[in-house]
């Protein structure tokens, strides 16, 4: 097996696992995802899949159909367990997609449809999730209580 495959098959991995906790929170009602961003995420994350297949992309397929997979499946969550709709602005950014979609029909050439390469995607996905969960893991370190000494009656 090739390093791409590998990489390809690590990246599915870690886009599905990083998903779980995020799931769970929706589940017990601790998260609620907003549902016109997940619905312009899922549509990008076709858009892109869309796009890079058409281009000839092999093993980063198997990230950006993992990432448009479970984009779905938290957009899916979100009509029921989500909050909000779709703002102008969110339609404006569906509509910048759908653009995009226009200008690959027009020129017979995907990578109208999105980046100027098959590792920008990717590579922003990965940089916006590790800026993420660095700003998630840094908030819940400023919110943790400080321990209380209690002392000892004696």
């Amino acid at each position: 097996m090739t390093l791409v495959a590998l990489l390809g098959i690590a990246a599915v991995l870690v886009a599905v696992t990083d998903l779980v906790p995020y799931v769970r929170d929706i589940l017990r009602g601790l998260t609620q995802p907003h549902r016109g961003t997940w619905l312009i995420w899922s549509t990008l994350g076709v858009v892109v899949l869309g796009s890079q297949a058409a281009d000839g992309a092999t093993w980063s397929l198997a990230l950006v159909g993992a990432q448009a997979v479970t984009t779905i499946l938290v957009l899916v969550l979100s009509l029921r367990f989500g909050v909000g709709g779709a703002s102008r602005a969110d339609l404006s950014l569906i509509g910048l997609a759908a653009l995009g979609v226009g200008g690959w029909a027009i020129s017979s050439r995907p990578v109208v449809a999105t980046d100027a390469s098959l590792l920008l995607y990717p590579s922003h996905y990965a940089l916006g999730n590790g800026a993420i969960a660095a700003l998630i893991l840094r908030r819940r370190r400023s919110i943790r209580p400080e321990p209380v000494e209690i002392p000892l009656a004696g």
